[in-house]
């Protein structure tokens, strides 16, 4: 009997074993089932991890550092979560931002960040977003594509009133139209559009206030443009204040060049430490207090990615043990229809079929039955990964290559846990296999 009809009798006799015990033979398959599943599901979290820790890093930047007061009062720590709505530091400002410039030589770019909620109106069009004073570098630091021009050296020397939309906002407000050289009102003040700045889809990461990016209904202005017209934290003073004339022009010159963040991209990835240590130590220098937050996002990145991989680690625990538990189950079920068909192997033996071909009947048996399951495994696994996504929000991806893989360890577990059961089979004196009833 050549090696081809070896298998093909091998597999006729299985389906007929098969068929022949539905219920038994899909009870079986339950442990691979949920095996398979769990190791689609642990590689399509372990992707998805993968795709959206490096999504993030392309945002935020792998070279980039972000510097943020700590708010003290309640009011300020709830106003905190929300970027346009957050107070300005009593102490961080635009001296600062040239500081840190000067001294510290591993910087690239920097840039300011000041924002405040703001009502945006375009020809009876209106809507809520937030205006946000910037430098052109804050554009480089996030690789953000713009469309139209930057602002120059008169826009940010004189304050003019001019602005880069978000590209969601110029959607909003004018559709299909071109907006650069149009006027857009933000808090009753006109500023003319020269850019358009293209949004970036990024989620929200433990421990790192990314609003000032996933905010789509933003309007960019030169810093300076924004500290003279739109910064609400200026100081008033009535005519009957005691202070001197000097003083309050002093305490308003301070509260005008008040900031909410400081962005910096380092010179090389190797720099982000060192840099983060020596902005420390200005800081604490000059303010004699550590009521800042000096933040490397890829840091943060890195540990979110090891929280995830704990998760795929588990997931991949379970699906050992699944299969674990399935591979016993077949090797059982297997042991058990050898001895019930002792009969039948004697028939074969002395018909003429030989120890390879009662082998090959039982290891195609067990190869079946976890093709099945892993078949079934396969689609519970997708169904399971989506319903990961929808109820935690985790992104996964399934790739053909964790199918395969799912596949190919359902196909092992049978072999690995039916060669044991069809070498015994194969072993049976065909004379006493007869007798047995």
């Amino acid at each position: 009997m050549t090696k081809i009809n070896h298998i093909f009798w091998g597999l006729e006799a299985s389906f007929e074993s098969i068929k022949s015990n539905k219920l038994r033979s899909f009870l079986t398959t339950l442990g691979v089932i949920f095996g398979v599943a769990s190791v689609i599901t642990m590689m399509a979290v372990g992707k998805g991890t993968q795709k959206e820790i490096l999504n993030q890093i392309e945002v935020i930047g792998a070279k980039n550092i972000i510097i943020e007061p700590v708010e003290k009062n309640e009011k300020q720590q709830n106003e905190k979560n929300s970027d346009y709505n957050s107070v300005s530091s009593k102490k961080l400002n635009l001296y600062d931002v040239a500081s840190f410039k000067k001294i510290v030589q591993t910087i690239s770019l920097i840039s300011p960040y000041s924002s405040n909620l703001s009502d945006i109106i375009y020809e009876g069009r209106n809507t809520k977003g937030i205006i946000a004073g910037v430098n052109n570098d804050y554009f480089k630091i996030f690789n953000l594509s713009i469309k139209g021009n930057l602002f120059n050296k008169q826009h940010t020397t004189f304050a003019n009133p001019v602005c880069l939309i978000a590209h969601e906002l110029q959607k909003k407000l004018f559709y299909d139209r071109n907006p650069l050289g149009q006027y857009i009102k933000v808090n009753n003040i006109w500023y003319k559009i020269i850019g358009v700045v293209n949004n970036f889809n990024v989620k929200q990461i433990s421990d790192i206030n990314i609003d000032f990016l996933k905010n789509k209904n933003t309007v960019y202005v030169p810093i300076k443009t924004y500290e003279l017209r739109n910064n609400k934290n200026l100081l008033s003073y009535s005519d009957k204040s005691k202070k001197s004339k000097n003083e309050t022009n002093k305490q308003s010159l301070f509260n005008k060049n008040l900031i909410n963040k400081i962005f910096i991209q380092v010179k090389e990835i190797k720099d982000l430490y060192f840099t983060n240590k020596l902005i420390g130590r200005i800081i604490n220098r000059k303010y004699n207090d550590k009521n800042f937050n000096i933040i490397i996002p890829l840091k943060i990145l890195k540990q979110h990615e090891k929280t995830k991989r704990l998760f795929s680690i588990v997931l991949g625990i379970i699906a050992g043990i699944s299969l674990l538990v399935g591979g016993i189950g077949i090797m059982n079920i297997m042991l058990a229809s050898v001895y019930e068909r002792i009969n039948e192997i004697g028939i074969r033996m002395a018909v003429g079929a030989g120890k390879i071909d009662i082998i090959s009947q039982f290891v195609l048996e067990a190869i079946l039955i976890c093709s099945i399951g892993g078949v079934i495994g396969i689609i519970l696994g997708i169904i399971m990964t989506k319903a990961v996504t929808y109820f935690t929000g985790i992104t996964t991806v399934i790739t053909l290559y964790s199918i395969i893989i799912s596949f190919s360890i359902s196909v092992l577990v049978g072999i690995f846990f039916g060669y044991s059961p069809a070498k015994r089979a194969a072993n049976q004196n065909p004379v006493l296999s007869l007798r047995h009833e």
